[in-house]
């Protein structure tokens, strides 16, 4: 089991914030003057680390190894620099508090090994059975997690280069990825993307997503003016320029409130390439309040804020870039508007023809789209208008005549497919348009037989029960097509509409 029960939340969130208290710790251990205060830090942080390995998540492993990494990077430069400054100092015996017995000085360089090396923290990792075990490349191998993730990605970027603007709605990003990339017999649920930067991408459009870049990698870069700070003060130093011994970005509660900044932002990213990470407070609060310390103790530069764009923009052009050519090879492709309406084109038949749905969720099911897309991989049309709930409320259904006159032959539909509650859409009227009833809420008494096509009931119609007088029977008797009892409806109705 792959969970840790921490305050309600999964295993990727409680190791996100498992992570962050880890980066708090680190930040106490850098600043602390007394030895036992450090002591008492890296047995804390210990502990904190054997429970992010209890939670078992890869991504929250990545995240720490990546800022061990970094905690060595910025001690060794620290000790080649000569640093003695408490926040960064990488050579203990050099502080003059602790300059007082040889044994002290030797427990001093312990606690120093043990404050930056990032050895002991990967061993007591990785001591973790569990986690070994699924980290292991036989395993990794065989685990539907990866396996889904790299197919949800995949289909991630495809809904972001099918409505690269305006998106497909926040909360609706996995129904859309179900519905319009999923493969048609894959019904495993998702109410996301598994992925913070997808999701946004895919919810809100790529404008929205290159803002939330610019503004995290601009705060990010200005907290990096801690590690900058040392750059700065070497070549005054080589220059021989006057230099404080403690430059105000090294020292004292900006300087820790910077580092822990750095290290919040830094966690997160990282994590949330591999889980959504805005679903809890507990997740977005730190980060988010990280960003504005950030932005407000260190102001990003004018280089910053030029490789921030440059920086965002590049990620946000490969993810539309990722996304076209990851569709460009799948027979039916997929365009949003920006009023909801969700075109499928089947590539392979260039008919002309086009159709129109009208769907009612709660007779289609939440999976309509695979149902569209098995219908329009062997109908006789080129491409299909599939007007659901969000395009309902912002089109004006009664003046909709593009779809209902032929004024228009580029949009002018030669089948229009109303389902349960939409029969009140659209008027049926004789002309070139040929109507498909799927499931109706109710049955038109006064439209013309040769302009119904066909209607799709259930054997059972547990939703609305119909009892058509003789009359109707009579009409549209040889139009009726019924899904058999073992069959689901919502999975089925498409293979019962004929052309």
């Amino acid at each position: 089991m792959n969970r840790l029960d921490f305050l309600g939340l999964n295993s990727n969130e409680a190791a996100c914030v498992l992570l962050y208290l880890v980066a708090a710790a680190w930040v106490l251990n850098f600043s602390a003057k007394r030895i036992y205060a450090k002591v008492v830090l890296i047995i804390v942080e210990g502990v904190l680390v054997v429970l992010v390995a209890r939670t078992m998540s890869r991504g929250a492993v990545v995240a720490l190894v990546c800022g061990l990494a970094w905690v060595w990077y910025w001690g060794r430069r620290a000790r080649r620099q000569g640093s003695t400054d408490t926040l960064v100092c990488g050579n203990f015996h050099k502080i003059q508090l602790f300059d007082f017995w040889h044994r002290q000085e030797c427990l001093c360089y312990f606690v120093n090994w043990f404050s930056y090396n990032p050895l002991w923290r990967l061993l007591l990792l990785l001591s973790s059975p569990g986690l070994w075990a699924r980290s292991a490349p036989g395993f990794v191998a065989h685990d539907a997690s990866i396996g889904n993730r790299f197919a949800l990605w995949e289909g991630a970027v495809k809904l972001i280069a099918a409505a690269p603007l305006r998106g497909w709605g926040y909360l609706n990003t996995g129904a859309s990825y179900m519905n319009w990339f999923q493969d048609v017999n894959d019904h495993t649920y998702y109410n996301g993307l598994v992925n913070s930067y997808l999701q946004i991408g895919a919810g809100l459009g790529l404008p929205v997503l290159f803002g939330v870049l610019v503004v995290v990698f601009a705060a990010l870069l200005g907290a990096l003016g801690v590690g900058r700070s040392l750059r700065d003060r070497r070549e005054l130093r080589a220059t021989n320029t006057a230099v404080s011994e403690k430059p105000p970005y090294l020292h004292g509660l900006a300087a820790r409130a910077t580092l822990l900044c750095f290290f919040w932002i830094f966690i997160w990213m990282i994590i949330s390439c591999f889980s959504s990470m805005m679903a809890s407070p507990l997740l977005v609060i730190p980060p988010l309040a990280a960003v504005v310390a950030a932005l407000f103790i260190h102001p990003p530069k004018r280089n910053d804020i030029i490789g921030s764009v440059l920086i965002s923009f590049f990620l946000c052009l490969l993810i539309f870039a990722l996304g076209h050519r990851f569709a460009a090879g799948d027979a039916i492709s997929i365009t949003r508007d920006s009023g909801g309406l969700v075109t499928v084109a089947n590539n392979e038949n260039k008919t002309g023809k086009t159709c129109v749905i009208y769907v009612d969720e709660g007779v289609l099911g939440e999976e309509f789209g695979k149902e569209v897309r098995k219908f329009m991989a062997g109908a006789d049309f080129e491409t299909c208008r599939v007007v659901g709930k969000v395009a309902q409320t912002l089109l004006s259904v009664p003046d909709f005549t593009i779809f209902k006159n032929g004024t228009d032959k580029s949009v002018c539909a030669t089948l229009i497919i109303l389902s349960g509650i939409t029969v009140d859409l659209v008027e049926i009227k004789e002309g070139r348009a040929k109507y498909v009833l799927l499931n109706p809420a109710y049955l038109p008494r006064y439209a013309p037989s040769e302009s119904v096509q066909a209607i799709v009931l259930p054997e059972v119609n547990r939703r609305h029960y119909l009892e058509p007088d003789a009359s109707w029977v009579a009409k549209f008797q040889s139009k009726i097509h019924k899904v058999p009892f073992d069959e689901n409806f919502e999975t089925s109705w498409a293979k019962y509409i004929t052309d």
